[in-house]
């Protein structure tokens, strides 16, 4: 856990951080953040900003996501105010864990407060389903992703 008083923001100057909790806000100015133990869960009770040179991480290994049971199959970044976004969004699955599926659906992001800015890059990660493709419309109006059937002809 991240833990400082309310007025301090923990500020990620490099390197790649996986944790689980922050009670201050954190700005990711040039690192790999990555939410909880692989996957799971980061709650930040205050403000998430991502700067250009910031990527945030996403491991896929399934699709269920149980804040109860503490059960994640997947990593979601969970903030309790606003979320400013730029940088990297960068999707990661390993075949040998999990297969991803048509209809698969993930809700990556929640944000209580406002949303501002948008990933300059993501990557996604190859499926091997036959007309299929990653749906990233929802992103920014309620940090869902999904696997999709393809759009093209």
């Amino acid at each position: 856990m991240v833990n400082a008083s309310s007025n301090d923001m923990f500020v990620i100057e490099g390197g790649f951080v996986s944790i689980a909790e922050s009670n201050v806000s954190i700005t990711n100015s040039s690192g790999e953040v990555s939410p909880g133990s692989s996957p799971g869960l980061l709650d930040i009770a205050g403000d998430y900003v991502q700067e250009a040179t910031g990527t945030l991480v996403i491991e896929i290994e399934g699709t269920a996501f149980d804040i109860d049971t503490e059960s994640y199959e997947y990593d979601r970044l969970s903030v309790e105010d606003d979320i400013s976004l730029d940088g990297t969004l960068e999707i990661e699955n390993n075949d040998s864990v999990y297969s991803l599926k048509q209809d698969d659906e993930f809700s990556i992001i929640t944000w209580d407060g406002t949303i501002s800015g948008e990933f300059e890059t993501i990557i996604t990660p190859s499926l091997s389903i036959a007309n299929a493709e990653w749906y990233l419309g929802d992103l920014y109006e309620n940090g869902t992703i999904k696997v999709i059937g393809s759009t093209l002809s």
